[in-house]
């Protein structure tokens, strides 16, 4: 999927710049680029924008026993973070459109 078509780019922006920010490693359609949700339900020049993020399991749970790493709490911590800071770009966009 193309970028942009799905998610407006000051919203991409945003959430590359949160993850960036944090230390995560952030890719933009690579090495998936979206699926049926984003693509089906993305529509930016409607206003309707998917974000689909991709979050490595080897960050917050022990992939041979299946259980949470003590990072776990964090890694939840900083999503919620990035909601917000994502739920504050879209207020911006609604008073002013992407």
């Amino acid at each position: 999927m193309p970028t942009g078509a799905a998610c407006g780019d000051r919203i991409v922006d945003a959430a590359r710049r949160f993850l960036g920010e944090r230390g995560f490693a952030v890719a933009l359609n690579a090495p998936y680029a979206g699926g049926f949700t984003t693509g089906h339900y993305g529509h930016p020049r409607r206003g309707r924008h998917a974000l689909q993020i991709e979050i490595n399991r080897s960050l917050y749970m022990d992939e041979r026993s299946y259980r949470r790493k003590p990072a776990f709490a964090l890694l939840a911590q900083e999503m919620a973070g990035l909601v917000e800071r994502l739920g504050g770009v879209m207020r911006e966009c609604l008073a002013r459109p992407l």
